[in-house]
Protein backbone atom coordinates (compact mmCIF):
# COMPACT_ATOMS: atom_id res chain seq x y z
CA UNK A 1 0.00 0.00 0.00
CA UNK A 2 1.53 3.20 -0.81
CA UNK A 3 2.59 5.93 1.42
CA UNK A 4 -0.18 9.34 1.78
CA UNK A 5 3.07 11.23 2.47
CA UNK A 6 5.57 12.72 0.13
CA UNK A 7 8.33 10.74 -0.84
CA UNK A 8 10.59 13.66 -0.97
CA UNK A 9 9.92 15.38 1.91
CA UNK A 10 8.16 13.08 4.23
CA UNK A 11 6.26 16.12 6.11
CA UNK A 12 3.65 16.89 4.28
CA UNK A 13 0.70 14.75 2.17
CA UNK A 14 1.69 13.93 -1.45
CA UNK A 15 -0.59 15.49 -3.95
CA UNK A 16 1.31 14.60 -7.09
CA UNK A 17 1.86 11.64 -8.48
CA UNK A 18 2.96 10.11 -12.30
CA UNK A 19 3.57 7.02 -13.50
CA UNK A 20 7.75 7.71 -13.99
CA UNK A 21 8.21 9.85 -10.78
CA UNK A 22 7.90 9.53 -6.97
CA UNK A 23 4.81 11.26 -5.01
CA UNK A 24 4.82 14.20 -4.42
CA UNK A 25 3.55 17.44 -2.07
CA UNK A 26 2.82 20.51 -3.82
CA UNK A 27 5.45 22.36 -2.50
CA UNK A 28 8.45 19.54 -3.73
CA UNK A 29 6.48 19.41 -7.38
CA UNK A 30 6.76 22.90 -7.61
CA UNK A 31 10.21 22.82 -6.44
CA UNK A 32 11.53 20.04 -7.89
CA UNK A 33 10.05 21.51 -11.52
CA UNK A 34 11.11 25.17 -11.47
CA UNK A 35 14.61 23.85 -10.67
CA UNK A 36 14.39 21.24 -13.71
CA UNK A 37 13.53 23.99 -15.97
CA UNK A 38 16.08 26.30 -14.46
CA UNK A 39 18.60 23.56 -15.02
CA UNK A 40 17.50 23.37 -18.72
CA UNK A 41 18.45 27.20 -19.32
CA UNK A 42 21.54 27.14 -17.34
CA UNK A 43 23.02 24.35 -18.73
CA UNK A 44 22.24 25.73 -22.70
CA UNK A 45 23.44 29.38 -21.44
CA UNK A 46 20.00 30.92 -22.19
CA UNK A 47 19.48 31.93 -18.81
CA UNK A 48 22.38 34.31 -18.81
CA UNK A 49 21.81 35.89 -21.98
CA UNK A 50 17.78 36.65 -21.35
CA UNK A 51 19.05 37.84 -17.81
CA UNK A 52 21.54 40.21 -19.16
CA UNK A 53 19.05 41.07 -22.10
CA UNK A 54 16.26 41.61 -19.53
CA UNK A 55 18.43 44.62 -17.61
CA UNK A 56 18.85 46.26 -20.41
CA UNK A 57 15.35 46.43 -21.99
CA UNK A 58 14.00 46.32 -18.67
CA UNK A 59 11.38 43.79 -19.71
CA UNK A 60 10.81 40.01 -21.59
CA UNK A 61 8.04 39.36 -23.72
CA UNK A 62 6.68 35.95 -23.26
CA UNK A 63 4.89 33.94 -26.64
CA UNK A 64 2.32 31.57 -26.63
CA UNK A 65 0.16 30.02 -28.80
CA UNK A 66 -1.92 28.52 -25.97
CA UNK A 67 -3.41 29.22 -22.93
CA UNK A 68 -1.93 26.12 -20.63
CA UNK A 69 1.58 26.58 -21.61
CA UNK A 70 1.28 30.12 -21.76
CA UNK A 71 -0.06 30.75 -17.91
CA UNK A 72 2.65 28.51 -16.66
CA UNK A 73 5.63 30.13 -18.28
CA UNK A 74 4.52 33.34 -17.08
CA UNK A 75 4.07 32.07 -13.58
CA UNK A 76 7.65 30.45 -13.76
CA UNK A 77 9.50 33.51 -15.16
CA UNK A 78 7.53 35.59 -12.44
CA UNK A 79 8.89 33.33 -10.05
CA UNK A 80 11.99 32.87 -10.59
CA UNK A 81 12.54 36.73 -10.75
CA UNK A 82 10.03 39.08 -9.04
CA UNK A 83 11.57 41.90 -10.40
CA UNK A 84 11.55 41.46 -14.02
CA UNK A 85 8.76 42.44 -16.24
CA UNK A 86 7.00 39.62 -18.21
CA UNK A 87 4.21 40.66 -20.88
CA UNK A 88 2.37 37.84 -22.42
CA UNK A 89 1.52 37.94 -25.69
CA UNK A 90 -0.57 35.31 -28.08
CA UNK A 91 0.56 34.20 -31.37
CA UNK A 92 -0.95 32.17 -33.98
CA UNK A 93 2.02 30.34 -35.03
CA UNK A 94 5.87 29.89 -33.90
CA UNK A 95 6.72 29.75 -37.42
CA UNK A 96 10.11 31.88 -37.99
CA UNK A 97 8.05 34.40 -40.23
CA UNK A 98 5.43 35.16 -37.50
CA UNK A 99 8.18 35.41 -34.83
CA UNK A 100 10.66 37.63 -37.50
CA UNK A 101 7.39 39.97 -37.93
CA UNK A 102 6.53 40.17 -34.55
CA UNK A 103 9.92 41.07 -33.49
CA UNK A 104 10.91 42.94 -36.09
CA UNK A 105 10.88 46.87 -35.09
CA UNK A 106 10.74 46.37 -31.34
CA UNK A 107 13.38 47.27 -28.75
CA UNK A 108 13.23 44.00 -26.92
CA UNK A 109 16.06 41.67 -26.94
CA UNK A 110 14.90 38.70 -25.47
CA UNK A 111 11.81 36.46 -26.15
CA UNK A 112 10.75 33.88 -24.48
CA UNK A 113 8.39 31.06 -25.81
CA UNK A 114 6.16 29.01 -23.89
CA UNK A 115 7.17 25.64 -24.06
CA UNK A 116 6.45 21.92 -23.73
CA UNK A 117 8.48 18.31 -23.90
CA UNK A 118 5.45 17.09 -26.06
CA UNK A 119 5.79 19.97 -28.34
CA UNK A 120 9.72 19.31 -28.41
CA UNK A 121 9.83 15.74 -29.33
CA UNK A 122 7.27 16.37 -31.58
CA UNK A 123 9.46 18.89 -33.63
CA UNK A 124 12.08 16.27 -32.99
CA UNK A 125 9.98 13.74 -34.59
CA UNK A 126 8.67 15.84 -37.41
CA UNK A 127 12.86 16.49 -38.47
CA UNK A 128 14.38 13.57 -38.42
CA UNK A 129 11.68 11.19 -39.38
CA UNK A 130 10.33 13.50 -42.82
CA UNK A 131 11.41 13.52 -45.37
CA UNK A 132 10.45 17.29 -46.00
CA UNK A 133 12.96 20.11 -44.82
CA UNK A 134 10.87 22.41 -42.23
CA UNK A 135 12.53 25.83 -42.97
CA UNK A 136 9.79 27.74 -41.44
CA UNK A 137 9.99 26.08 -38.22
CA UNK A 138 11.49 26.90 -34.64
CA UNK A 139 14.92 25.09 -34.08
CA UNK A 140 15.14 22.48 -31.96
CA UNK A 141 16.63 23.06 -28.86
CA UNK A 142 17.22 25.62 -25.64
CA UNK A 143 17.10 28.57 -27.74
CA UNK A 144 17.89 30.32 -30.97
CA UNK A 145 18.76 33.91 -32.21
CA UNK A 146 17.04 35.59 -35.10
CA UNK A 147 18.98 38.00 -36.43
CA UNK A 148 19.81 40.75 -32.87
CA UNK A 149 16.83 39.01 -31.12
CA UNK A 150 17.19 35.75 -28.96
CA UNK A 151 14.27 33.66 -28.40
CA UNK A 152 14.40 30.62 -25.62
CA UNK A 153 11.85 28.17 -24.24
CA UNK A 154 10.59 27.79 -21.05
CA UNK A 155 9.36 24.01 -19.69
CA UNK A 156 10.78 22.58 -23.02
CA UNK A 157 11.72 19.64 -20.81
CA UNK A 158 8.13 19.34 -18.75
CA UNK A 159 5.08 17.35 -19.61
CA UNK A 160 1.77 19.00 -20.35
CA UNK A 161 -0.03 16.93 -17.36
CA UNK A 162 3.35 18.77 -15.09
CA UNK A 163 2.34 21.90 -16.40
CA UNK A 164 -1.65 21.12 -15.80
CA UNK A 165 -0.20 20.16 -11.47
CA UNK A 166 2.37 23.18 -11.50
CA UNK A 167 -0.72 25.54 -12.11
CA UNK A 168 -2.75 23.55 -9.89
CA UNK A 169 -0.46 23.84 -7.13
CA UNK A 170 -0.30 27.45 -7.60
CA UNK A 171 -3.82 27.88 -6.79
CA UNK A 172 -4.94 28.79 -10.46
CA UNK A 173 -8.70 27.92 -10.11
CA UNK A 174 -9.25 27.25 -13.38
CA UNK A 175 -7.01 25.20 -15.31
CA UNK A 176 -7.35 25.90 -19.06
CA UNK A 177 -7.29 22.86 -21.99
CA UNK A 178 -4.79 22.49 -24.35
CA UNK A 179 -5.34 23.85 -27.97
CA UNK A 180 -2.75 23.47 -30.76
CA UNK A 181 -2.17 22.49 -34.20
CA UNK A 182 0.68 20.13 -33.49
CA UNK A 183 -1.96 17.84 -31.18
CA UNK A 184 -2.97 16.78 -34.75
CA UNK A 185 0.24 16.24 -36.11
CA UNK A 186 1.21 12.45 -37.18
CA UNK A 187 4.48 13.05 -35.11
CA UNK A 188 2.41 13.47 -31.88
CA UNK A 189 0.17 10.80 -32.73
CA UNK A 190 3.18 8.75 -33.09
CA UNK A 191 4.32 10.02 -29.80
CA UNK A 192 1.23 9.34 -28.37
CA UNK A 193 1.49 5.28 -29.09
CA UNK A 194 5.20 5.28 -27.67
CA UNK A 195 4.21 6.51 -24.36
CA UNK A 196 1.94 3.73 -24.30
CA UNK A 197 4.45 1.48 -24.27
CA UNK A 198 7.38 3.57 -22.07
CA UNK A 199 5.88 5.41 -19.80
CA UNK A 200 9.66 7.37 -19.90
CA UNK A 201 10.17 8.02 -23.30
CA UNK A 202 9.30 11.59 -23.95
CA UNK A 203 12.15 12.59 -21.44
CA UNK A 204 14.12 9.84 -23.37
CA UNK A 205 13.56 11.63 -26.67
CA UNK A 206 14.50 14.62 -25.82
CA UNK A 207 17.70 13.63 -24.50
CA UNK A 208 18.54 11.70 -27.51
CA UNK A 209 17.73 14.96 -29.74
CA UNK A 210 20.18 16.88 -27.46
CA UNK A 211 22.56 14.40 -27.39
CA UNK A 212 22.36 14.49 -31.73
CA UNK A 213 23.08 17.95 -31.92
CA UNK A 214 25.26 18.40 -29.28
CA UNK A 215 27.23 15.80 -28.15
CA UNK A 216 27.59 13.67 -24.80
CA UNK A 217 28.43 16.51 -22.83
CA UNK A 218 24.56 17.94 -22.75
CA UNK A 219 23.45 14.65 -22.94
CA UNK A 220 24.18 13.74 -19.54
CA UNK A 221 22.64 16.83 -18.27
CA UNK A 222 19.52 17.86 -20.33
CA UNK A 223 16.54 16.11 -18.73
CA UNK A 224 15.77 15.26 -15.01
CA UNK A 225 12.33 13.87 -14.16
CA UNK A 226 10.62 15.65 -11.31
CA UNK A 227 11.77 12.27 -8.64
Amino acid sequence: MKSDTCESCGKRPAEISFSYSRRLCCSCFLSLLERRCRRDLSDSGALGIASRNAHRSGRIYLLSENRLEGMAALHFLRRANPKLKVELFSVNSFSIPELLNFSKGDDALSFALAWSIEREDSLFLANYLSDKKRKSSVPLGQSFNLGRTFFFKVFRNARVEELKAYLKCLGVGRIPRLRADWLESKEYSMLTRLEARYPEVKFSLLSSSDFIRNGPKVFRKTTGKTD
